[in-house]
């Protein structure tokens, strides 16, 4: 055997792993992977290459893992870096040449939203409203971080960065108005996003104060009940103006009187005053009085009739006189 010969069956082995390697792969999934700050990452790696030698993980980081024929999974479950490049690798013979492949893993953080503003608002007062959140991605402040203050499907602000502000002219609309902050934060090709949602509590004076009654003209004789409405915060108290000769009665609840056989002493205006301690409002419905039951003409009416019925008849006399003159 000639040395050539004896060169060739030395170098055979790795001829063939060469051979081999060109044929078969080794492949990480996920490929780019992210994971929030302390949570555990498995990282599959898998070969194409036929029944290898060996199949297998190098990390600093303190690794479990699991394999199978052509598979091997790394599981971190406390790592306390911010990235590392796992290195998965595979041999087709013992002692041959390794083909290799990395993975960059990069850990991130993002907190949960927090809403900063009065616990209590009053109307007709700007406020202002700061939404913020914090967030690292391996380590640094973050490049692709956005945060939105939206109220429904309106969004309100939104900014690039930790924080978003919003200044808000408060009105008594706003009162239990929920407001949602979501932060969204991008790394690699990924999404992340946390949101929190608070509720305005605001203070007002009265508004949309009104008095109803059933119908403005009622019957001698008949029942009435006035009514009086309004919103406010905090709860107001009502206070009312009324005929002094009436014999209106209030309600135990102060929102509303109720008349028991009205008479004529009882027709007029009958007003409502709202109040807090941040203003009143007032209102008010006029009350009138037909003779008769079933709610027919009120008394005024009737007397104009009568009085135009009688300057009719006076009109008529005086045209027959003087007719009959000629």
């Amino acid at each position: 055997m000639n040395a050539r010969t004896l060169l060739l069956l030395q170098l055979y082995p790795l001829i063939s792993w060469m051979v081999g390697a060109d044929q078969c792969s080794v492949h990480i999934a996920p490929d780019s992977p992210t994971a929030r700050y302390g949570d555990p990452v498995i990282l599959n790696c898998t070969t194409s290459c036929a029944n290898p030698a060996r199949l297998d993980w190098e990390t600093p980081i303190f690794k479990v893992t699991e394999r199978g024929p052509q598979w091997v999974s790394l599981n971190i479950s406390n790592f306390s870096g911010w990235d590392s490049q796992p290195l998965c690798y595979v041999r087709q013979s013992a002692g041959g040449p390794a083909l290799t492949q990395t993975v960059d893993l990069i850990f991130y953080t993002l907190s949960s939203p927090r809403i900063h503003m009065k616990e209590v608002m009053v109307a007709q007062l700007d406020e202002q409203i700061l939404c913020n959140v914090s967030s690292l991605v391996a380590g640094s402040t973050p490049s692709d971080l956005n945060v939105t203050l939206s109220r429904g499907s309106l969004v309100l602000n939104r900014s690039r960065g930790a924080s978003v502000e919003y200044n808000l002219r408060v009105a008594p609309e706003h009162h239990k108005m929920e407001l949602l902050c979501e932060a969204e934060l991008r790394v690699r090709e990924q999404s992340f996003s946390q949101r929190t949602s608070a509720v305005l509590q605001v203070q007002y004076g009265p508004t949309d104060v009104g008095v109803t009654s059933d119908r403005r003209s009622f019957a001698i004789g008949d029942n009435i009940t006035v009514r009086c409405s309004g919103d406010s915060n905090p709860p107001a108290e009502y206070a009312w103006n009324f005929p002094a000769d009436g014999s209106a009665e209030l309600a135990a609840d102060g929102r509303s009187l109720v008349v028991r056989s009205a008479t004529e002493r009882d027709i007029g205006t009958y007003e409502c005053i709202v109040g807090n301690s941040l203003g009143r409002n007032r209102s008010h419905v006029v009350i009138l009085l037909s003779k008769g039951p079933g709610g027919g003409p009120p008394a005024w009416a009737v007397a104009l009739i009568v009085a135009a019925g009688v300057a009719s008849g006076v009109v008529l006399v005086a045209l027959s006189f003087r007719f009959l003159r000629r």
